[in-house]
């Protein structure tokens, strides 16, 4: 989780390799975050999303059920919830370089 309080999502490749970190700290997190009560264990990726964007907002971006669905990244079963966030990510990392170059003055 270190690296990523530095990281800004520009900056992400969306190698192999920060797939499976991304993946592992989500389940982590999945876990970490789990309501349980008499009957079940509920595990919610929109917690998870939100707690690490309040660990390092300048990677993670919010998502929640609504924002998932606008995006066509909504999940169904919880524990595939990373896969969606993950294509989630790409969509914000091509938001956010689009607006860049799109106001970025050229000198």
């Amino acid at each position: 989780m270190q690296k990523y309080n530095t990281v800004n999502i520009r900056h992400l490749t969306f190698s192999d390799l920060e797939i499976a970190e991304v993946k592992e700290l989500f389940s982590a997190f999945l876990d970490a975050t789990a309501g349980v009560n008499a009957k079940f264990t509920r595990k919610s990726p929109t917690a998870v999303s939100k707690t690490l964007n309040l660990l390092a907002p300048r990677c993670f971006p919010l998502w929640d059920e609504a924002i998932s669905q606008a995006y066509d990244c909504w999940w169904v079963y919880s524990d595939f919830g990373v896969n969606k966030y993950i294509k989630f990510m790409e969509l914000s990392k091509s938001q956010c370089l689009s607006i860049v170059n799109e106001y970025s003055i050229d000198y």
